[in-house]
Formats: C-alpha cells, sequence, structure tokens
C-alpha cells in the first residue's frame, strides 16, 4: 500500500416550506444510535457542527429564536437546510489520502465545498456552541451504514487557535489520535488524550471508510475545561495512507472497535513521518 506523507498547514437566506407530510417524513430520521442502517455517518459526540445543528432544531428549524440563541446555527440552516438534513453525508470521494489537495485552507469543515457547496456553512468563522470536555475525551462515531473504517485521524486545534475569529487551515491542527482498521459495524468510539489544552477549539476527525475511497471531513466544537499545564503536542501531523486498491485490512472477527495496525503498516507510518514531515514518529501507542 503507498502512503501519502503531508504537513498538515496552514447569506443567501433560503426559507423552506415543507407540507406537513413531508416534514413529518424528514422528523422521522432514525436516532442515530439506533440499528438502522440507512445513509452514511458522522461525529455524533463530540457532535459535528450539522449533526449538533440538526439535533438542537430540527424540529423546530424555523423558529426566529435561533438567531440569537444558536447563531452559527441559524446561518447554516439559512444558507443550506439540507446541510443538516444530510447531517451524514458530508463525504469526497477518491481523495487518495492526498486530503490536502483537495481540500483548502479554510475549507476544513465543509469536506472542501464538497456536494456542490451544500456544507460551506460549516466553515463559517463564529462563536459555534461547544461541547465541555477534559484532556482525555472519547470521539463517538456513528457509522450509520456500517461502512467500517481503514483508519481514522483525530485533530484538535492547537492552543491560541480561535475559531471564533480566525477560518481554520491544516497547519492549525495537531494529531491527538489514529486508530487502525474498524469492521463494519454502527457505533465507534476513540479514546482521545490531549494535555496543555485550555478554552474553545475545534475537533477535526478524518475518517476514511473501508467500502471505498471514501473520506469524511468532520469538525466539532469543543470548550477544554482544564488543562494539566504541560506543552500541546507537535502542530505537524502526517495524512493517512493512499488507497492502492483491493480489499483494506480488516478488523479482527466480532471486532468491531479494533485498533491494531500490522507490523508492516506500523513501519509505513514511521517511514511516512520521517518522508513527509521531517520529524521523528512517536513511538506506537498502546490501545485498548
Amino acid at each position: 500500500m503507498a502512503w501519502h506523507g503531508h504537513e498538515l498547514t496552514a447569506v443567501f437566506r433560503f426559507r423552506l416550506t415543507l407540507a406537513p407530510g413531508v416534514l413529518g417524513a424528514v422528523l422521522l430520521c432514525p436516532a442515530p444510535w439506533s440499528g438502522t442502517a440507512v445513509a452514511h455517518g458522522s461525529v455524533v459526540d463530540p457532535a459535528s457542527r450539522n449533526y449538533g445543528c440538526w439535533q438542537r432544531w430540527g424540529s423546530d428549524f424555523q423558529n426566529p429564536e435561533m438567531a440569537q440563541q444558536d447563531p452559527m446555527c441559524w446561518q447554516a440552516w439559512q444558507d443550506d437546510p439540507n446541510a443538516m438534513w444530510n447531517w451524514n453525508d458530508l463525504y469526497r470521494n477518491g481523495s487518495g489520502g492526498n486530503f490536502q489537495a483537495v481540500v483548502p485552507d479554510g475549507r476544513l469543515c465543509s469536506g472542501g465545498r464538497t456536494e456542490g457547496g451544500r456544507y460551506d456553512s460549516l466553515d463559517a468563522v463564529g462563536p459555534w456552541k461547544t461541547t465541555d470536555v477534559d484532556d482525555d475525551f472519547t470521539v463517538r462515531l456513528h457509522d450509520q451504514a456500517g461502512h467500517g473504517a481503514d483508519y481514522l485521524l483525530v485533530c484538535v486545534t492547537r492552543q491560541g487557535f480561535d475559531p471564533a475569529t480566525r477560518q481554520l487551515g491544516w497547519d492549525d491542527l495537531q494529531l491527538v489520535a489514529r486508530t487502525g482498521a474498524y469492521a463494519p459495524g454502527q457505533n465507534h468510539s476513540i479514546p482521545v488524550s490531549t494535555s496543555g489544552l485550555s478554552g474553545r477549539h475545534v475537533v477535526h476527525t478524518i475518517w476514511q471508510a473501508s467500502h471505498m475511497d471514501q473520506t469524511y471531513f468532520l469538525c466539532g466544537d469543543v470548550n477544554f475545561r482544564r488543562a494539566r499545564g504541560t506543552p500541546p503536542l507537535p502542530s505537524r501531523v502526517p495524512a493517512g495512507p493512499a488507497r492502492s486498491g483491493g480489499d483494506p485490512a480488516r478488523a479482527g472477527p466480532g471486532s468491531s472497535n479494533s485498533r491494531e495496525e500490522s507490523a508492516g503498516s506500523l513501519n509505513a507510518r514511521r517511514s511516512v513521518c520521517v518522508w513527509g514531515v521531517g520529524i521523528p514518529c512517536p513511538p506506537p501507542a498502546t490501545e485498548a
């Protein structure tokens, strides 16, 4: 399998009117932790931006009070309500592991303006609602269609970056978790450990699905309630591996949360760090 190492560098108003029957059908979208596989998926905790807006306002999306209570969701609903109704479709096909080539700075939360710009509002700078987290927290991915994963990369913005006033770029991110393959399943939990972070941050998750070269780019907003006071993690991290066709590595039988990587994958991972970024790789983490 070939690997690409890349340094993570840095209103149009639309009012939706639905007939009662249609609105009822929309609101019957399955709950995120149900067993029904009908679409794709997203990070539901800490909630991705459009999933959070759907969760908070999906049953009351025309309420004008949203403009004051949740202004970032308000601008998203006004820009394109389908970004919320289709909270599980924020992906790109054919990235080949070269994420910076298809997703430029300032467009990390919309997947590089994927789906014809449907998710552009998620790149908007401002006070997005946050989820309170501690140094150690868990990212929960709902794989609604059971695609599985070749891997997931979880990044958090560096201390000092303010997503309420600045657009997000690749150089603003630091890698905090990398997984191995996940077998097809509904719900996956990724433990994350950080240090030296406080206040508002963006959690950016890259989910490389296993069924094809399909990559999800998901932004969620968090507030770190405390920090250990240790220096932040390095800001430069490698991109994921390129897909070269064939069946991806799979988790062991019956394990939907396998976090093991083959010796070959680990060796490739180490070579990517040196070749792609010019910094030594950290030792492989011991993960449950």
